[in-house]
């Protein structure tokens, strides 16, 4: 009868290689798996609960306010999302206006004063921002 080493914890030496290559073909399934899992509606919800950096909120605020010589303070946070903008300009590119091809973490910022709203595009930090409407 051939004697076959064990581990201390009981298991043959050729099932752990057996496990370690099982483990090893699967671990990106368990990685990504969440991740293909969440619905489109969870989602919306994990990129509406990031907190918007005041330094964003801010930008937006003076910028209405240098528009409308209101004070920044009236103008108060809707809504904020995490967004991807494919480039430079934050997709709203003026006509004729050149801007990089590249991704741009940011905002989308919905701003509201009485029964007005404006929808702001910008950046991670606050630093470029856009105007939608």
């Amino acid at each position: 009868m051939k004697s076959c080493k064990t581990t201390t914890l009981g298991l043959s030496f050729s099932t752990i290689w057996v496990l370690l290559l099982v483990f090893t073909f699967m671990l990106p399934v368990f990685i990504t798996y969440p991740a293909f899992a969440m619905s489109e509606e969870s989602q919306s919800q994990v990129k509406e609960n990031q907190q918007l950096p005041a330094s964003v909120l801010k930008a937006v605020q003076n910028d209405l306010s240098k528009q409308t010589n209101l004070p920044a303070e009236e103008f108060k946070l809707m809504n904020a999302t995490h967004e991807s903008w494919t480039d430079g300009c934050l997709g709203l590119a003026k006509p004729d206006e050149m801007c990089s091809q590249a991704l741009i973490d940011g905002w989308r910022v919905v701003i509201t004063r009485e029964k007005q709203t404006w929808v702001y595009r910008t950046d991670t930090n606050g630093r470029v921002i856009r105007q939608e409407n």
